[in-house]
């Protein structure tokens, strides 16, 4: 008991010690804190503003609408069942920060033919800070059209562009949700949005349109390629049927010519074989024309489409930081780290007397 209520004294002492060099120091506190305001102040009018492109799109999922007598004739083909292909918000999401969407985005060009990943480069300055690389020093510019179809050095510099990109916390893809019930919750509304915030508006403005037509175009493409696989192969079967017809009808005609005014049977031999073959070419025709129909039909059913909403328009809202909260950080932070610095200083005072005591 007697050691603890020595303890208890000697830190009440430290404290009261501690609290009277503080209070003695009060004019340095203020210093620091005057300087905090005065480097917060510095840095939010000497940054420059930003400016946040803000695309929002619908997403109409595939139409699973009756088709009528057209549904039962696809039914008896095996083709009008629904592929079930639902536009999915997360699919969209977690597509939208892929290399293939953000690095497609960064290939195409403004309206100065320029593509954004060069112009990107050099609103960043980015090719003095590679001029010490090996590799990348020796990068001009993007000439690949497709992200598949880059070289090696183009893809050493997109990778680049798009962790700049990513770790800027700047590029938003999100989507809306509307409030269903306590018990339910949220409830998606089938609207999303593509955001982006950069120091130049047309660049945010460019990016962010060219994300919506990377998102939009390849999503589609992907969600309805067995549909489009299959109108092609019945499309690429009417070709062939078509020119087998009109051979059969060549030699159809040419065979009755040479028939005219023959009396013999074996001669109309040859001719009634080409004219049963006809027929039998005419009826798959016939069938391979409506399946081409129904797959066609399927095709636009279930394309999934992307509508435009609200797209960006200039000028840009600038976003200037705020002097005030700039300027109370900065101030906080250099009072805490006044604080912290005296307190070390007092702590190494108080050292060589510690240490004598604990010696003896």
């Amino acid at each position: 008991m007697q050691h603890q209520s020595i303890h208890k004294e000697q830190l009440l002492a430290f404290i009261k010690d501690y609290t009277a060099f503080l209070l003695g120091k009060y004019r340095i506190i203020v210093a620091f804190v005057l300087l905090g305001f005065f480097i917060g102040l510095s840095y939010a009018i000497v940054k420059k503003p930003t400016y946040e492109a803000k695309l929002v799109f619908m997403l109409n999922d595939a139409k699973s609408s009756n088709m009528g007598g057209l549904s039962a004739l696809a039914g008896q083909l095996g083709l009008g069942q629904s592929s079930g292909l639902n536009v999915s918000e997360d699919r969209v999401f977690y597509l939208a920060y892929t290399k293939r969407i953000i690095g497609g985005a960064l290939l195409s060009k403004n309206d100065q033919g320029e593509t954004l990943g060069d112009r990107l480069i050099y609103l960043r300055n980015l090719k003095s800070s590679w001029e010490n690389d090996t590799v990348l020093s020796k990068f001009q510019s993007f000439h690949s059209k497709e992200i598949n179809q880059m070289s090696k050095l183009e893809n050493m510099a997109m990778d680049q562009l798009i962790q700049i990109v990513l770790l800027s916390k700047k590029y938003v893809v999100d989507s809306y949700k509307k409030k269903v019930s306590s018990l339910v919750g949220s409830q998606s509304s089938g609207m999303m949005f593509v955001s982006f915030e950069y120091t130049d508006e047309l660049f945010s403005k460019d990016f962010v349109k060219s994300i919506y037509n990377e998102l939009s175009n390849f999503y589609s493409m992907v969600a309805i390629k067995s549909l489009q696989n299959n109108f092609d192969l019945i499309s690429a079967r009417e070709d062939s049927l078509k020119l087998a017809l009109q051979e059969i009808e060549d030699q159809m005609a040419y065979t009755i010519d040479n028939n005219f005014q023959v009396n013999k049977f074996i001669g109309k031999v040859g001719e009634n074989r080409l004219r049963r073959k006809l027929e039998i070419l005419n009826l798959f025709y016939a069938e391979v024309i409506k399946n081409k129909e129904v797959a066609k039909f399927n095709l636009d059913q279930e394309r999934p489409v992307f509508q435009v909403v609200d797209e960006p328009m200039l000028p840009l809202e600038a976003k200037f930081k705020s002097k005030v909260v700039y300027s109370l950080l900065a101030g906080f932070g250099f009072l805490f780290l006044g604080i912290g610095l005296l307190s070390l200083f007092y702590i190494k005072s108080l050292w060589p007397l510690n240490k004598k005591s604990f010696d003896r």
